[in-house]
């Protein structure tokens, strides 16, 4: 995929890239046990999102509610904690530092409007 990325922006092409997945990560594991924090409400995996600052949060997708990033697992306290999954803000990251181009974020904040829209 990165070759024919490549190729393409060296063609002067643009390139659609499809990522379903709001946010920074899908979630996060703890490697050791297996354990995936969930929302306390909803009993859904946290997602996690980089703000504008750089910082991680988790976020529930359901009831909206804000965790913050365990630095060690809830169930066997072991440090060995991962994210999984590739989302939205992660791709558009990679492009960044790869390729070097901002990449354009189409999402439902920045097309919530007709205006916007047509500002797109």
């Amino acid at each position: 995929m990165q070759q024919t990325i490549a190729k393409q922006l060296q063609l002067n092409h643009t390139i659609l890239i499809i990522c379903n997945k709001y946010g920074h990560s899908s979630g996060m594991i703890c490697t050791s046990c297996g354990d995936i924090p969930q929302c306390q409400n909803c009993d859904i995996s946290i997602a996690y999102h980089q703000t504008n600052h750089n910082d991680m949060i988790g976020l529930c997708h359901i009831c909206k509610t804000q965790y913050s990033v365990p630095s060690r697992c809830s169930c066997c306290h072991s440090s060995e904690v991962k994210l999984y999954g590739v989302g939205i803000q992660q791709v558009s990251a990679r492009i960044r530092t790869t390729y070097g181009i901002q990449a354009l974020v189409i999402d439902r904040k920045t097309v919530s409007s007709f205006k916007k829209n047509k500002e797109l």
